[in-house]
């Protein structure tokens, strides 16, 4: 067992086997289960992951949680426990600085995998630039195909996320619904995850969502990578509060100027009419932004007017 911090400073303890098992077929990948029911799911869909050829699998267990079913010595599964509650998104993330695979499939315990298993795509590698994440098709528990891309959409003055069919495999999604994919580790790790200062799940996803784009990374749907839902899908909390303001500054508002974003001051006011914040805690939520977005404004590609004229022309 050892005790760590993470990329955004919160410890944690792994433990369990930490040695990952030798590539199989050429192809290092390992598994990320996100807890959704009982022990013994989390337990049986590793079985079947290692089974296909994972190196490794990662579980999260809460502060002074106890297994209520003991995971056999020859599985190799870690479990991550957090020294404070942190979302499911920063979990995740905490998984992936931790995992020592090429490739990490996250998935929730109340999913299975539809074979063929890995994609033989990913398998080959034919690309000549990776994705960030690849996302499956998502089918129902009827086995029912479900609309697996999400992608923006602004309707006035309010911004709504909606999901959509992938026609090919050049269409991209914000981000991974319920996060599922095939991650790159190393890959999403630069694009400097979540962000904790966010109190909402969804808007974590959201911002980190648009950052991967804006940034000129992909999320796309692989052809052929197919997972079903053992159960309904969770609702998610949409509203726009814990953290909206801090999203919408950073991905929203800021204006590309020849090579680099710039979020400049004389959109302050706009921002204060606007989120309904005192003046006080508008301008130290702006000021912070501003100061985050001159550290990272070279790697900005495009703002989010260009962005939404792309997924325009993707649909």
């Amino acid at each position: 067992m050892s005790t760590f911090s993470s990329s955004f400073n919160a410890s944690y303890t792994l433990t369990g086997n930490l040695n990952p098992l030798p590539i199989h077929e050429g192809l290092s990948w390992g598994a990320i289960i996100l807890p959704r029911g009982p022990v013994y799911f989390q337990l049986e869909l590793a079985r079947k992951l290692v089974a296909y050829g994972a190196r490794e699998v990662i579980l999260r267990r809460d502060p002074g949680s106890v297994p209520s079913e003991p995971f056999p010595n020859d599985l190799p599964v870690k479990f991550l426990i957090p020294s404070l509650p942190i979302t499911e998104p920063l979990w995740m993330q905490m998984a992936l600085g931790v995992s020592r695979s090429e490739w990490m499939l996250v998935i929730t315990d109340s999913m299975e995998v539809l074979e063929p298993f890995p994609p033989q795509k990913l398998v080959r590698g034919d690309w000549d630039k990776p994705a960030l994440v690849y996302i499956p098709e998502l089918k129902s528990p009827k086995g029912e195909e479900i609309p697996h891309l999400i992608v923006p959409l602004k309707r006035g003055n309010v911004l709504q996320f909606i999901n959509i069919f992938s026609q090919n495999e050049l269409h991209e999604s914000l981000y991974p619904m319920d996060l599922t994919g095939f991650y790159r580790p190393n890959t999403f790790l630069q694009t400097g995850g979540f962000d904790p200062s966010i109190a909402s799940a969804y808007w974590q996803k959201a911002d980190w969502g648009f950052r991967v784009h804006l940034w000129g990374e992909s999320i796309r749907c692989l052809k052929g990578f197919r997972i079903q839902y053992l159960s309904d899908p969770p609702l998610e909390d949409t509203t726009p509060i814990n953290g909206y303001e801090r999203f919408y500054l950073k991905n929203i508002v800021p204006q590309y100027n020849l090579d680099h974003i710039e979020l400049p001051l004389r959109l302050f006011f706009p921002f204060l009419l606007r989120s309904g914040l005192s003046p006080f805690k508008a301008w130290k939520t702006f000021h912070s932004v501003r100061r985050w977005i001159r550290g990272f404004s070279y790697r900005f590609r495009m703002d989010a007017v260009a962005l939404k004229q792309l997924w325009r022309e993707w649909g």
